[in-house]
């Protein structure tokens, strides 16, 4: 379809038309005014030729005819008025063709009029000569001349004057064209373009009513409320979502103002901000904590922008509104899942971290110290394990609510995680303030807490920092703290300890140990020890336990109780045990032992992972030594997961592997648990061991070890005999017939072990 004419095409050709239409008028106008005055130059020439040539021929005659003085008389006073005309002719000569006549041969009608009024002139001064003249005005060729003249003009205003009508039609012609091109391409593409125009205007008003109404729909049905109001803020309109969301109807608000919707929960200064910012930007977007018809509050996210006519005036305030309480009620419980703990509601390690930089600041600027307080719970696992996750819930609820009893207001506790709390307490002066504090949080845990039936004594181990005594900063603190309560659970638990220089050395030297460990596995450092065990009544060796030394050049010999648990926080435990076994195997394979069993302390840490299994069996799967390995693994580490052992200790005794509880007898383990389990020895704790000469205590511990391996039928294996007093007791009171320590034998290298494995002379 070929595109219509635009109107701005149209105005260009209508401007062109219109320009020639002018031009035709002007040059129309042009040659009619230069006919008119040729015309009438043609006239007047002609006429005065005419009246001349008439003068000339009239006198002639009337000359020849008569020689009346007083026509001689007339002559005088005329001729110089003919010889003006005559100059006048020459001088104005309007043609070509007549300037020939007058100056150019054969007529040279000029020297034929100036001979013919110099013979005039003649005959007037002297008549005796009328012959002569007479005879020359007959012969004379000025009449004829004058009378060609006078047609020459006639033909020559005749076709002027045809000229001028064919100029005239031209100029006609040229006007039909330019009318003719003006309806072609003016008017009737201007009466298209009227009749688009109009199906275009009947569209628009079709598309804006059907828009109308889409807008009109979008606002009845809208799920956020919208509220319009005028310049002064007077509320002219209100949808049904804005009802259902505050409560009002359209004819509650209409006419009043939003403020109806104000609550005591927002100041006037955040109203002030919001129309500063509403008119200074032409938009907003927030929240209000507004209030519903019912008095109830709710909180409103809201969008309002501005509405301006043509002169930037603002005619219309648009408010989109939208109720969110509860969001704010999903985001405050995400809020408090990611800040709070969600057993005691006290704050998790994340918010604590916030609470002690901003109290870092205030102590700063107030030159205060603050203290952090690092709790610990001691043999808090044996109530899970004994009397189930539930009590020991419980037990950690009520001592989040006991610490926070002991605190002031602006104090604050949290708990990082298990059993572990830790509390900040600010504006101190020094330790002694503390003092008090720690004991009364002692003096309350001492008490009974009664859970269900249950009647428990708990109590915890407390270590203290001081900022900035100790350190300035927050890690450094509660790695302090840590270290204080460490040290306070190791000497004795239920006490409090404080951080010291001394405790910071052993801090250093942990790092030392840290930064030494990571390589000393593939720099070869670590070297295997021997320990006998002995049958005591025969004084035999009946196997070895396996220790591990290591040394380090710069460290020197760093004993086990310092690196292993250090090594396990690390995470290179699994690879120093795997090195133990892999070396255990091939000393056996050797036959270096005689066929004696060699006993390998596990670490928990590894006994604890999914793939322990997998890893005993790709080390032992080529070996044939397997009933030659003994597993020794505390009993700490067998309650953390009663099943998961039972099953694993299970699959070891199937390929071949005997199985020893260490340190027996620190834990909380019952007896039940423990003999479903594959178990070939238990070895009694050796502070129990060490104790039996000075605490009655210490005796009937012992003895109960004994008595319980009896029971279970497995070997009772006494560690830490250091004095000849205690392997009496064992041999004499416990009939323990088995044990090692440093009165039998001290770990020995493996040249030395081997050595007591050789036959003596004589045997």
């Amino acid at each position: 379809m070929k595109k219509p004419i635009s109107l701005t095409q149209a105005y260009i050709i209508a401007f062109l038309l219109l320009a020639m239409w002018a031009l035709f008028a002007y040059l129309t106008m042009l040659s009619q005014i230069q006919a008119q005055e040729q015309y009438a130059a043609l006239i007047n020439v002609s006429g005065k030729q005419r009246m001349l040539s008439q003068r000339t021929a009239l006198l002639a005659n009337h000359f020849l005819d008569s020689r009346d003085p007083a026509f001689l008389d007339e002559l005088k006073e005329h001729r110089l008025l003919m010889l003006d005309d005559h100059e006048f002719l020459v001088s104005h000569i309007p043609s070509d063709e007549i300037h020939s006549v007058y100056y150019d041969k054969p007529y040279r009608l000029e020297d034929k009029t100036r001979a013919y009024f110099q013979l005039l002139e003649r005959f007037i001064a002297k008549p005796d000569t009328f012959t002569t003249i007479q005879i020359y005005l007959k012969t004379s060729s000025l009449l004829p001349i004058l009378d060609h003249a006078v047609n020459v003009y006639e033909l020559e205003s005749r076709d002027r004057t045809a000229l001028l009508m064919r100029l005239e039609g031209y100029i006609l012609l040229g006007s039909l064209l330019t009318l003719l091109f003006e309806a072609l391409f003016i008017i009737r593409p201007a009466l298209k373009r009227a009749t688009l125009t109009h199906n275009e205007l009947a569209q628009m008003v079709e598309d804006q009513t059907e828009r109308l109404t889409i807008y009109k729909q979008i606002f009845a049905n809208s799920n956020d409320g919208i509220l319009i109001t005028d310049a002064d803020n007077v509320v002219i309109d209100v949808n049904s979502s804005f009802s259902r969301i505050a409560g009002f109807s359209v004819e509650e608000v209409k006419g009043k103002k939003p403020d109806i919707l104000k609550s005591s929960h927002m100041d006037s200064s955040f109203y002030d901000h919001f129309w500063r910012d509403l008119l200074d930007d032409e938009h907003w977007s927030g929240e209000f904590i507004n209030r519903k018809k019912d008095g109830s509050i709710y909180h409103q996210r809201t969008y309002v922008f501005l509405l301006k006519d043509g002169k930037g005036e603002v005619k219309y305030h648009i408010g989109i509104m939208s109720d969110v309480s509860e969001m704010k009620e999903d985001q405050n419980r995400l809020e408090n899942l990611a800040l709070y703990d969600v057993l005691t509601h006290l704050p998790n390690r994340a918010l604590f971290y916030s609470q002690v930089q901003k109290a870092i600041e205030r102590s700063r600027r107030y030159q205060h110290k603050l203290a952090l307080i690092l709790f610990d719970l001691d043999n808090f696992k044996s109530i899970n394990d004994t009397l189930s996750h539930r009590i020991g819930d419980h037990v950690l609820q009520n001592i989040g609510t006991l610490l926070t009893n002991c605190t002031r207001n602006l104090d604050t506790v949290a708990r990082f995680g298990g059993d572990e709390f830790v509390m900040l307490i600010e504006e101190i002066q020094n330790e002694n303030n503390l003092v008090p504090i720690l004991e009364k949080i002692q003096k309350l845990l001492a008490e009974p807490m009664n859970i269900e039936s249950y009647q428990l004594h708990i109590t915890c181990s407390m270590g203290v920092a001081i900022f900035p005594d100790d350190a300035d900063n927050y890690e450094t603190l509660l790695q302090y703290a840590d270290t204080a309560m460490y040290h306070a659970k190791k000497h004795g638990k239920n006490q409090f300890s404080f951080f010291t220089a001394q405790l910071n050395d052993a801090v250093q030297q942990r790092l030392r140990i840290e930064r030494e460990l990571v390589n000393a596995l593939g720099n070869k450092e670590f070297r295997l020890r021997f320990q006998p065990v002995f049958n005591l009544h025969e004084r035999r060796i009946i196997g070895f336990e396996v220790l591990i030394s290591w040394y380090n050049p710069t460290l020197g010999i760093v004993p086990p109780e310092e690196f292993i648990s250090v090594s396990e926080s690390l995470g290179t435990i699994h690879a120093i045990d795997r090195w133990v076994l892999e070396s255990v195997r091939d000393l056996l394979a050797a036959g270096k032992f005689n066929g004696l069993s060699l006993s390998v302390n596990i670490s928990p840490k590894c006994f604890g992972r999914p793939d322990f299994i997998a890893d005993i069996e790709e080390i032992f799967s080529a070996s044939e030594v397997c009933h030659q390995v003994i597993f020794e693994l505390t009993e700490e580490g067998i309650a953390k997961d009663v099943s998961y052992a039972k099953e694993t200790l299970e699959e070891l005794a199937r390929a071949g592997f005997k199985i020893v509880i260490d340190d027996f007898g620190k834990g909380n383990s019952s007896l039940d648990q423990l003999v479903s389990l594959p178990v070939t020895a238990l070895k009694i704790d050796k502070g129990f061991v060490s104790s039996v000469e000075q605490s009655e205590q210490g005796r009937v511990a012992t003895n109960s070890i004994v008595a319980v391996a009896e029971k279970m039928k497995v070997m009772p294996i006494a560690e830490g005999i250091e004095t000849a007093e205690q392997l009496d007791f064992l041999l004499t009171e416990s009939h323990c017939s088995y044990g090692q320590g440093y009165y039998l034998a001290h770990p020995l290298e493996l040249e030395e072990a081997l050595l007591l494995l050789e036959p003596k002379a004589g045997e």
